[in-house]
């Protein structure tokens, strides 16, 4: 068998170190909390590991997920098995938050009525915590929306009314920058949901799915998606049509009655989704936008589901390099694993106490934006 070896080949094995290439993929497949540890074998790898290229290569092979735990004041991040693989704290008394998650950052606001909405930034990567300023919005029941653009590599966070406001107001505010003062932006172009399976922000644009309730006697609106551009910060002014309007699979009665159904948002994948659950149908379906400027929606999976979820069980979190869709059960607070090729289900971990549920874009490998 040595005799097969190359010259180089032999001097690597015989020195003791397997080539770079070689090294690359072993370490491609370790997680990323043991990677964190082995960071400290030898220079080699620490500069190896802390490549952003080697990042954005590890991260779809090791999804991570950040997840708000309802009784202790913290964010966890954990893997596909339900691990925790790290903890950050936010702020002692912001106990009633949503996470809103970009690239290396996830933003943490303050959901409680009452008083003045706070929001802040947390680092998975470091662990570091950075409060935003306070926005002109009052006590409103507003969401902050952290998104990136790829372009300029900024990040930004769009703060909105909520649904029981008469109107939407909303203010932006640039990370990073010399100026952090919150800026005052125009009302939606249709009233909008808030919550977080409502939006989803993809290429620099947030996206919110319209207030079906709002619009019960419009069934054109119905199925609308508001845009707002986060580079030039500005609504666009038409309306994305969903998919039920221009592909009638379901009546729209079927579809938006509450009772039985239940529309929602995603970013699967770097695409947006639009997820349909029908409880008379007992059925997810997903539709994925593949053109936005002619809005042209492709259903790429029609998933078969348990009669006993319920209305609004499930919210799908990623399509993993084998095809299966991972989906979280808030319901039931377990996270779940469809595979399409043989039309099953499985249980990947058991998430209790768990309010908040949703894809870590970023890795722990690299730290994000310094704010």
């Amino acid at each position: 068998m040595a005799s097969d070896l190359s010259r180089d080949e032999r001097a690597t094995l015989e020195g003791g170190v397997l080539p770079a290439d070689v090294m690359h993929e072993i370490l491609l497949r370790v997680p990323a909390k043991a990677l964190c540890r082995l960071r400290l074998v030898c220079r080699s790898w620490r500069s190896l590991t802390s490549d952003p290229r080697f990042a954005r290569e590890h991260l779809p092979r090791h999804p991570l997920f950040a997840a708000r735990h309802a009784l202790w004041v913290q964010t966890h991040v954990v893997n596909m098995s339900g691990d925790i693989v790290k903890q950050i704290r936010s702020f002692e008394d912001l106990i009633f938050f949503d996470l809103s998650m970009q690239p290396d950052l996830i933003c943490a606001a303050e959901t409680a009525s009452g008083r003045n909405k706070r929001a802040c930034l947390l680092n998975p990567a470091t662990g570091e915590i950075n409060a935003l300023p306070d926005g002109s919005m009052g006590a409103a029941q507003s969401t902050c929306i952290l998104g990136h653009i790829p372009s300029t590599g900024e990040y930004k966070v769009l703060r909105i009314g909520g649904v029981i406001d008469p109107v939407q107001p909303c203010e932006v505010i640039t990370l990073g920058g010399g100026d952090r003062k919150w800026r005052e932006r125009s009302d939606p172009p249709i009233h909008v949901l808030t919550g977080f399976t409502f939006v989803a922000v993809v290429g620099g644009v947030a996206y919110f799915l319209a207030d079906y309730y709002y619009y019960a006697a419009d069934d054109t609106k119905q199925d609308s998606i508001a845009s707002f551009d986060l580079v030039t910060e500005e609504w666009r002014p038409t309306a994305l049509q969903g998919p039920v309007s221009t592909n009638p699979v379901e009546t729209k009665k079927v579809v938006y009655d509450p009772h039985t159904s239940y529309p929602q948002l995603a970013k699967l994948n770097g695409c947006l989704v639009m997820a349909f659950h029908s409880y008379q149908h007992c059925s997810l379906d997903l539709w994925f936008l593949i053109d936005v400027d002619r809005c042209i929606w492709n259903r790429g999976h029609s998933i078969r589901c348990p009669p006993s979820w319920g209305l609004r069980a499930q919210y799908p979190l990623v399509v993993s390099d084998d095809g299966k869709v991972v989906v979280w059960l808030k319901c039931s607070q377990v996270l779940k694993a469809y595979d399409p090729r043989i039309g099953t289900w499985a249980d990947l971990a058991a998430l209790e106490n768990y309010s908040f549920f949703g894809m870590l874009e970023g890795s722990l490998l690299c730290s994000g934006l310094q704010n």
